[in-house]
């Protein structure tokens, strides 16, 4: 369940014995952010007109000085005076964790200003690495088929270069690394060919990443394939219109 911020103000201008009509709008954020993601939030304005309407975001942690972000998103002429208008804050990876302070100010060409803040919850940026192999037992002389796959916390793929995969034998031995790795669409697909004569054992997979470091074993045995054998006992022959035939197959 997500949290909201919401954030309500209005202001009444008056001019001699003339009463205006209240100005104001209804902001709407999560409580809850992320380090490291484009969260969507949405500013409902009632009679605040263009042109030169813009919001200004400011994420700073507990104590105000500590500034996270800054952020200025102009509201386009095209949104009506009680219009909506929709754009993603960006909360970059460096912002504090803990209790934060969200500032916001929106201004027009009028010279009308509105601010106000609100508290938010930051959390840290988290990232899920998956390392799959396309089996978990190989014998020598295998290709060891490896993908690769780092998600954010909503299972999002995050579309950036791994700084570095490698394998090592049982020994410790780098026996294949690849450094500097572009994603196709977040996923990282490479292989690894074994010789006829490897050794024998728990093989790892590494993988570096910006925020972490996750390992993934295989094993590489001298092992035999299991045999089986099929009976299938079928009609010797077969009637002149005949729709349909029964056979018996049995596995052992």
């Amino acid at each position: 369940m997500k949290l909201w911020v919401v954030l309500l103000l209005t202001c009444v201008a008056a001019a001699g014995a003339v009463k205006a009509p209240e100005s104001g709008f209804l902001f709407t954020a999560p409580k809850r952010l992320q380090t490291g993601t484009n969260e969507r939030v949405c500013v409902k304005l009632f009679n605040l007109p263009g042109p030169g309407r813009n919001v200004s975001l400011t994420l700073s942690g507990e104590a105000e000085s500590d500034i996270s972000s800054l952020q200025v998103e102009p509201i386009p002429d095209t949104v009506d005076a009680d219009g909506e208008h929709c754009f993603y804050l960006v909360v970059l990876r460096s912002a504090s964790i803990g209790t934060g302070q969200l500032a916001l100010t929106i201004a027009n060409a009028a010279g009308l200003l509105f601010s106000e803040t609100s508290p938010v919850s930051i959390k840290a940026f988290t990232l899920v690495t998956l390392i799959q192999t396309d089996k978990p037992r190989y014998r020598p002389g295998d290709k060891v088929l490896i993908r690769v796959i780092s998600l954010r916390y909503d299972l999002t793929p995050i579309i950036e270069n791994v700084p570095e995969v490698w394998v090592t034998s049982p020994d410790d031995i780098r026996i294949a690394q690849w450094r500097d790795i572009k994603t196709s669409g977040g996923l990282i697909q490479l292989e690894v060919q074994l010789t006829e004569e490897p050794p024998l054992g728990s093989w790892s997979i590494h993988v570096k990443t910006t925020e972490s470091s996750e390992t993934k074993n295989f094993a590489v045995e001298e092992y035999v394939l299991p045999t089986f054998e099929i009976e299938v006992k079928s009609p010797t022959h077969l009637l002149d219109g005949e729709r349909t035939i029964t056979v018996d197959a049995c596995a052992k």
